[in-house]
């Protein structure tokens, strides 16, 4: 009979082999064994269905998002494979790390989505997507995240490329209009009613025209306010038109000192139709009147009129919490849309003034070494490349601290070395290996 630890330490064993880089056909058979579990849900694509991962992650499966490859629709039960990656230890035993290029990203979670019908794999239809809610860590609620794909090289290392899709971009939305009148007002009648469209007002004509893709400035226009102000004729003309930035996005008139107005927002505001002419009981010559605007991220699923219904009407999506409202669940979840499967990554860049340097590792290349960076600052984990005996990892924070793990072989047999320092310019060579098991893994790499 084997005894438990011996069998553990041989799994272990076998899973830094796999992380070598250097698979043969019995390891990749035993790779497989050592993976992290998925969880393997079905579903009736003709139904909009909410399924909910063992660590929370949880997926919007329209009705119909699902083909094969030539375009032909799945007939019957569909099979969903979902595996999550939420901690160090997870991401060590599936090789991942979180680099786009040369750049550090920091995660908050890696999701490895397929679907599967009569053991065929399948694809998102084109034109579809499905949405992704990731948990998010309560210190961080206005964190802004983006939605990465992997990929994997020939070394089974990952590289993530951002999903330009679902990149949150800045959405105009009215904050305030206002005017200032000086007659007898039709309480019936809407000062920001159209005068040859009187079934259309100003709010109505926002939503409808307004195009968030013709903005020029980009994030900028985050932290900006613009009012726009003019004088009203007697027939509704406007006239005296003035865009002004503002600091705040309710009262002040007072503009900031060094504006930056988009030329959209003016090109917009300058061709906003002729107003109610009719709106004062003895029609003055003039009034004054005002919008003001200002900017914020509004993702894509919000305009998804079955998701949002799926979500807060039929039923709380969410396991052990009352969250019925849109606003309540992105408190507590990172939300994206998606229109892959695969590898999935919820990360933003690590953005650091900290010198950046080449981190050298000095190994033995006979070895066949395999080494990662992980950051205790930043949930980040980095490959490097092996050039000659040195493993070199570029546009590395310096003085961060990190734990070094190298895998290395002694012959056959693989040794595990974990180790604690600081980024520096110095090159690091101290390594201590030993055999390990699963559990030790999982202790020293959990550990601050």
């Amino acid at each position: 009979m084997t005894h438990p630890t011996k069998y553990c330490g041989l799994i272990f064993l076998t899973l830094l082999v796999c992380l070598s880089g250097c698979f043969s056909d019995t390891q990749k058979k035993f790779k497989k064994q050592i993976e992290v579990k998925s969880d393997t849900l079905s579903i009736d694509n003709t139904k909009d269905t909410v399924i909910i991962g063992s660590k929370g992650t949880t997926l919007y499966l329209p009705k119909d998002v699902f083909t094969f490859s030539d375009g032909t629709s799945p007939k019957g039960k569909i099979s969903i494979q979902l595996k999550e990656c939420f901690s160090f230890p997870e991401m060590v035993r599936e090789n991942l790390t979180t680099m786009t290029d040369n750049q550090l990203l920091e995660t908050r979670g890696m999701i490895y989505v397929a679907a599967f019908s009569d053991n065929k794999e399948l694809q998102i239809k084109n034109g579809k997507s499905y949405i992704i809610h990731f948990p998010k860590d309560t210190t961080e609620k206005n964190k802004i995240m983006n939605l990465y794909f992997g990929s994997k090289d020939k070394d089974e290392n990952i590289n993530w490329n951002i999903d330009t899709q679902s990149i949150l971009k800045p959405t105009a939305k009215i904050n305030e209009t206002s005017w200032t009148y000086s007659c007898t007002w039709k309480e019936e009648q809407d000062y920001f009613t159209f005068r040859d469209d009187t079934a259309m007002n100003l709010h109505l004509y926002f939503s409808k025209t307004f195009d968030n893709k013709k903005l020029s400035l980009g994030d900028k226009l985050l932290k900006k306010n613009y009012l726009f102000s003019f004088t009203k004729t007697k027939n509704g003309d406007l006239i005296d038109k003035k865009v002004t930035e503002v600091a705040d996005e309710y009262f002040s008139t007072k503009p900031v000192e060094t504006p930056e107005i988009d030329k959209y927002v003016i090109q917009f505001f300058n061709s906003i139709p002729a107003l109610n002419p009719n709106f004062c009981k003895d029609a003055p010559d003039k009034t004054q009147g005002s919008i003001r605007i200002g900017f914020n991220y509004l993702p894509d699923y919000r305009n998804k009129e079955d998701y949002n219904n799926l979500f807060n009407q039929k039923y709380s999506v969410f396991k052990n919490q009352k969250i019925k409202t849109m606003n309540e669940a992105e408190l507590n979840y990172y939300i994206f849309s998606s229109s892959k499967l695969g590898w999935i990554n919820c990360d933003f860049f690590w953005e650091t003034k900290d010198e950046k340097i080449d981190y050298i590792v000095k190994v033995n290349p006979n070895s066949k070494p395999n080494i990662k960076l992980i950051f205790k600052q930043a949930k980040s984990i980095m490959a490097g490349n092996l050039e000659g005996d040195k493993y070199i990892f570029k546009n590395v924070p310096i003085d961060q601290e990190i734990k070094i793990v190298a895998v290395a072989f002694n012959g056959s047999k693989p040794l595990l070395s974990v180790s604690e320092t600081k980024t520096s310019k110095q090159i690091f060579d101290k390594f201590q290996y030993a055999d390990f098991t699963i559990t030790d893994l999982e202790r020293q790499l959990n550990n601050p």
